[in-house]
């Protein structure tokens, strides 16, 4: 600033800049007394305490050209919950308006939610100190709330967000301190998860966050004795980090009932199944970087693999309490209500403790790995990958400590696996190098993931691998389609039941996506040879299809195939899978045509995506009799016919699936001869790449003829009609 002369001419940034170098600070962090009483006023029926004795680096500061020390009264309208005492607090400009008004440009305002960032943990004693004064024999209906939902006093975890539109504070997802689930009430038919709803926003916290709340009865419910409510007679407590790990450390290690055998078999049992194919724990990794991203914005993701480590960060959402819960738990389906993520079984992350006994996870203020080694897990062979052992970051190897901290700031999430084999990493037949080579040689593998924008590999610090979808050689089309009611009806039933195969994400899942993919150069698309089926992430599904589709159908484990036994309890034992199978079979055609129709690529190329169908159905991993072409009990069962009408047609119509005639020749330049296994008249009709009728003609098979001799050389599409018998063979006219 050139001139000091006169505030109201000074920006907020100048002033701001002018009082850190007045009061010699960096930001405005002071301490402070807070009192229950007001101070010097006139008018104290409007207060109810004060803020005094602010200092920095022990001096009182006071405002410029001022000699007064700096105090603020707290009015009796703040929803500000305080402790007398000692404490830090971060002060702000007031705003400019008021600050003009009353003639004092720098005057500032307290910041009331940062005395709980600031000074949790005296925050968190007081609270305790408070309780312990306040405790009293708690009541029968209090008893039975602890005894019901398994707690031993009235503190929960609850998700806070605040309804703009309505100006009302929730308060949901309540969960006791271990994080495990609090029921509903006792007695409650409807089995509804307990919200509590305030009006107005509660002071202090701050939305769309977990907090520890306490609770008390509220004893107004005449219908529920147990309603409960927040007892703001103490202040909300944000979760500390290191607190809650400890917690969920302890809640398991602590289990008196020292299960731990049966739940490291488990856990052995299922990470084999999850792990039977090498690259399961990558996909694990790439789902659960795409399931967070920030405000929309894609997820970039790195890999590096060290001497001793395998290091994976991602620039999604910091980890907060569920996540860190859901990592830490065996199946807890952290991600089971959200469609819009990839990743629901609760087990997936498990995978990368097959090789690696050593998981460091770094993300936001959490610091802690899962460590097979640790001395308390290897005394008593405890299930190791659900223990979580806070790890402060001084004591994290400088290998991975160097990576971490030249990483881009970007990277939210930062995990080093340590493998209890280190040449895994380097040397053998399914080492990491190689496996990484592979999995990352074509950037197709992150098509259909819809947040994942890029992912790079380092070995030994050089890029080996850079995948980004480059849209000038990728077609994807997407499509997405209603489910219908009755069917919507029947998986949430299923769902509701129990037991079922089908995950709980799927439950009022009202549109399924799918979408096909090819590679394109220029005008001509490209067939894909033994194309993969995909669910967002590659499985090793191969049904014979020359183009990529991606469905919302349930995968196995470890992605070898698609599920087979996917059966809805209802009387037609529905197959959920085969249901979307069929929606994918329509969405095809209308690919196809939406192809033609944009007049943007060959026709030729075009018909090169369509796949003899009777060809897949044996291709060795074609698992269904009729998946993709039909669904169960359906009348009219599409197959591969293509029916080219005219403008204005539907281009695109259902065929009856089984296929009765061979063409020959093909190529051809003058009769082309239908034959089937039996004499039968049949009409043939020739469509041309502009899908215009160049011929119709009824023929017998085995010996009648189809003249095409007027034909112009090209490719053309002929469909054979007999009755309810209908298909189609791609020709080619010399």
């Amino acid at each position: 600033m050139e001139n000091y002369s006169n505030p109201k001419e000074w920006s907020d940034e100048q002033i701001i800049e002018y009082l850190c170098s007045y009061w010699n600070c960096d930001d405005f962090v002071f301490d402070c007394t807070i009192n229950d009483k007001p101070y010097k006023t006139s008018h104290p029926e409007n207060f109810k305490g004060s803020i005094t004795n602010i200092t920095n680096n022990s001096k009182l500061i006071c405002y410029p050209y001022s000699r007064y020390p700096i105090f603020f009264n707290i009015l009796a309208t703040t929803k500000f919950q305080f402790q007398k005492g000692q404490f830090k607090m971060r002060f702000e400009l007031e705003s400019r308006e008021r600050r003009e008004s009353l003639d004092n440009m720098f005057m500032l305002r307290p910041v009331y939610s940062s005395l709980y960032l600031l000074n949790a943990e005296k925050m968190r004693v007081f609270s305790q100190k408070r309780a312990e004064q306040g405790k009293k024999e708690h009541s029968s209906a209090e008893k039975e709330l602890f005894e019901y939902w398994g707690v031993s006093d009235c503190n929960f975890i609850g998700y806070y967000h605040y309804d703009h539109e309505n100006e009302i504070s929730i308060v949901d997802d309540i969960r006791k301190p271990n994080f495990a689930k609090i029921p509903y009430y006792p007695n409650d038919a409807q089995k509804k998860p307990i919200s509590l709803h305030y009006k107005g926003e509660i002071k202090g916290i701050i939305s769309e966050n977990y907090y520890l709340f306490n609770w008390r009865l509220s004893g107004n419910n005449p219908y529920n004795p147990h309603e409960i409510y927040i007892d703001f007679h103490f202040q909300p407590q944000p979760i500390r980090p290191q607190w809650f790990i400890d917690q969920l450390f302890a809640d398991r290690y602590n289990d008196k009932s020292k299960n731990f055998e049966s739940s490291a078999n488990f856990l052995d049992t299922l990470n084999k199944q999850l792990s039977a194919k090498e690259s399961t724990f990558i996909y694990e990794l790439l789902q659960n970087a795409n399931d967070y991203p920030v405000n929309g914005v894609p997820v970039d993701v790195e890999f590096h693999i060290t001497d001793k480590y395998l290091v994976f960060m991602h620039s999604g959402d910091y980890f907060n309490v569920r996540n860190i819960s859901g990592i830490c738990g065996i199946n807890e389906k952290e991600k089971a209500a959200n469609i819009k993520t990839i990743g629901y079984k609760g087990i997936g992350f498990k995978t990368v403790f097959l090789n690696n006994h050593y998981v460091y996870i770094k993300t936001g203020d959490y610091s802690f790995r899962f460590d097979k080694k640790a001395s308390k897990i290897k005394r008593l062979e405890a299930p190791w990958p659900i223990l979580p052992v806070w790890t402060p970051e001084d004591e994290v190897e400088p290998e991975i400590a160097s990576i971490f901290n030249a990483a881009n700031k970007k990277y939210r999430v930062k995990i080093a696996l340590r493998p209890d084999n280190p040449a895994i990493l380097h040397t053998g037949r399914k080492n990491y190098e190689a496996l990484f080579r592979d999995v990352f040689d074509d950037s197709n593998l992150i098509l259909f993931i819809p947040n994942i924008r890029s992912v790079k590999v380092y070995i030994n610090g050089i890029l080996e691998r850079d995948c980004v979808i480059d849209e000038a050689k990728w077609l994807v089309s997407d499509y997405e389609e209603n489910i219908n009611e009755d069917f919507q009806a029947l998986v949430n039933k299923d769902i509701d039941i129990g037991k079922s195969r089908i995950p709980e994400k799927y439950k009022d899942f009202e549109r399924t996506k799918i979408s096909f993919a090819c590679r394109k150069d220029g005008r001509k698309l490209l067939p894909i040879e033994n194309a993969n089926l995909y669910c967002y992430l590659p499985t090793s599904a191969t049904w014979g299809f020359p183009f990529l589709m991606n469905t919302d159908m349930i995968p196995k484990g470890d992605r070898d195939d698609i599920e087979r036994e996917v059966y809805l309890k209802d009387e037609d034992e529905t197959n959920f899978n085969l249901e979307l199978a069929r929606i994918a079979g329509e969405k095809f055609f209308s690919w196809i045509k939406d192809l033609m129709d944009s007049g943007e690529y060959d026709y030729d190329s075009i018909f090169a995506l369509v796949p003899d169908f009777n060809k897949c159905k044996k291709t060795q991993g074609y698992k269904y009799d009729d998946l993709f072409v039909t669904g169960k009990n359906r009348e009219a069962q599409p197959d591969a016919a293509l029916l080219l009408g005219d403008k204005g047609s539907t281009g695109v119509e259902a065929a009856q699936q089984k296929v009765c005639y061979q063409v020959s020749p093909n190529p051809v330049e003058g009769n082309l001869y239908i034959y089937s296994p039996d004499d039968k008249m049949v009409t043939a009709t020739l469509w041309n790449q502009a899908g215009r009728l160049c011929l119709e003609s009824e023929v017998m098979t085995n010996g009648g003829a189809v003249d095409c001799s007027a034909c112009t050389p090209g490719t053309y599409l002929l469909t054979v009609v007999c009755g309810q018998e209908r298909e189609s063979h791609k020709v080619i006219i010399k």
